[in-house]
């Protein structure tokens, strides 16, 4: 699914929601989308057709609206990168690398600090593309999202404008569409922000050569603590690379010594000017060029292939234009479940997510088991249906028992190792769904405050699976028809 699609699917969602669509309107959107595509287009290809066909009728209807609708359907504008590049290469060339005077430094020059900048941060992205990656986000960070998503909300042109359902579809479209685009705009930031600095490092020698050409800048040393054999040693760490890729050898220390500055000493910086622009191109302006690249391409990926929103209304629409059975490996975790409830997994199930599913309910993990899911998971998935694109991808569903108190130690630990698991699973990868069953805590409860109780329990589910970056589907195994 294409990013332009992703957001009509998110934008129709959210005015679904807020009651801007009539029931009548959303099954027009779909028939017509069918039609328009045939019987055998990929789900996610109807959804997102769908999507577009309903957003247009809306925008007829409520011409107050149409121009939010166009915005947010809109490709995204390069105008905000176009002004950082700008910016960050005027800079460069606008900044003095040499220093205010025409006596250079060789140990205080404004280029060391660049050079610094830039080698910290190419260290730092190193580090981090050697530490493992959470799949979603925290609670905190979720809870920062949806704020800049509301803001962003109240601040679009014309709201004042729009009807209390408008407002609100529009609220919640800017808090899930960058909650869901994360990984899409953190890698365009990323590009943006690696051209920039190698933008302005590049500036910054053209610099170099340009006050070269009309200033005499003579190039030495000053130092209270450091003697020449120690400078010599600090040189060659700095620009030893780029002096033996340019032929150009550092000076020894009875040569250096004789560069003191407070001694009258010194000699033309032209060949320290050319040291400093190769180092700054080897350790600048080439690695962040790499970056940007590597960062450019990734967003290209994904906005030509951003995953669905994985989210169960949407996913019962899916299956809802799909004619074969969605398979569902079923996996309970410390709770053991007996015949009646195993009967009752399938429509308890079918309740919350939608028709159509194939359950198999695994073997019981036990408690403190989460190591075991890497040698499990293959096992599973290779018994599973095979299914192709224009089939919904499988559903892992971890269950849960309500009459266990919520632990991040132990049931977020193995939620956790799932997201982990499932996200470097080959496709179709399969979706994960947490469920809680609440009919044991129920017939538990006895007295006045029973139902009090039970929603305190699942609140606190709630706050540590919603903290996990997963939504929890409440369902009950004691009887054929489970509860959302």
């Amino acid at each position: 699914m294409t990013e332009t699609d992703a957001r009509a699917v998110l934008l129709m969602r959210s005015c679904e929601q807020a009651a801007l669509f009539g029931a009548d309107d959303a099954a027009w959107a779909g028939r017509e989308a069918r039609q328009q595509l045939g019987a055998v287009a990929p789900p996610a290809t109807w959804l997102a057709r769908r999507a577009h066909l309903g957003l247009s009728r809306l925008a007829e209807r409520q011409p107050a609206l149409r121009p939010a609708l166009q915005a947010v359907r809109a490709p995204p504008r390069a105008a905000l990168a176009a002004l950082l590049l700008a910016g960050a290469l005027g800079f460069g060339l606008l900044g003095d690398g040499l220093g205010q005077t025409h006596q250079v430094n060789l140990l205080a020059m404004p280029l060391l600090g660049l050079l610094a900048w830039n080698l910290v941060v190419v260290l730092l992205v190193a580090v981090q593309a050697l530490r493992p990656r959470s799949a979603s986000l925290g609670h905190g960070a979720g809870a920062a999202v949806a704020r800049l998503g509301a803001w962003l909300a109240r601040h679009t042109p014309g709201r004042s404008t729009w009807p209390a359902p408008a407002r609100d579809a529009l609220a919640r479209f800017s808090a899930d569409w960058l909650r869901h685009s994360q990984q899409l705009q953190a890698a365009r930031g990323r590009c943006w922000l690696h051209a920039a600095a190698a933008l302005l490092a590049g500036g910054a020698v053209v610099a170099l050569y340009a006050r070269g050409l009309v200033f005499d800048y003579r190039a030495g040393w000053d130092s209270t603590f450091l003697q020449p054999a120690q400078v010599g040693a600090v040189l060659q760490g700095l620009l030893g690379p780029a002096s033996a890729l340019a032929g150009l050898p550092l000076p020894d220390a009875t040569a250096l010594a004789s560069l003191r500055l407070a001694s009258g000493g010194g000699e033309n910086a032209a060949p320290w000017i050319h040291r400093w622009a190769l180092t700054l191109g080897l350790a600048a302006v080439l690695p962040r060029l790499l970056l940007a690249g590597w960062s450019w391409r990734t967003a290209r990926r994904l906005a030509a292939d951003l995953p669905l929103p994985d989210a169960p209304d949407l996913q019962r629409l899916l299956d809802s234009c799909s004619a074969a059975p969605r398979p569902v490996a079923v996996l309970p975790y410390s709770y053991r479940l007996d015949a009646a409830r195993q009967a009752a997994v399938g429509p308890a199930l079918a309740t919350w997510l939608g028709a159509g599913l194939q359950c198999a309910v695994q073997p019981t993990l036990a408690l403190g088991d989460e190591d075991r899911l890497p040698h499990w998971l293959p096992a599973v998935f290779a018994r599973l249906p095979a299914s192709d694109a224009s089939q919904p991808a499988p559903l892992l569903v971890l269950l849960f028992a309500l009459t266990a108190t919520p632990e991040r130690e132990s049931h977020g630990a193995v939620v956790q190792a799932l997201v982990q698991a499932l996200a470097a699973a080959p496709a179709p990868r399969p979706q994960l769904r947490v469920a809680v069953d609440m009919a044991g805590y129920r017939q538990r409860l006895a007295g006045p405050d029973g139902d009090e109780r039970l929603a305190q329990r699942r609140a606190a589910w709630e706050a540590l699976l919603l903290g996990l970056g997963v939504v929890p589907g409440f369902i009950e195994l004691a009887t054929p028809a489970g509860r959302p």
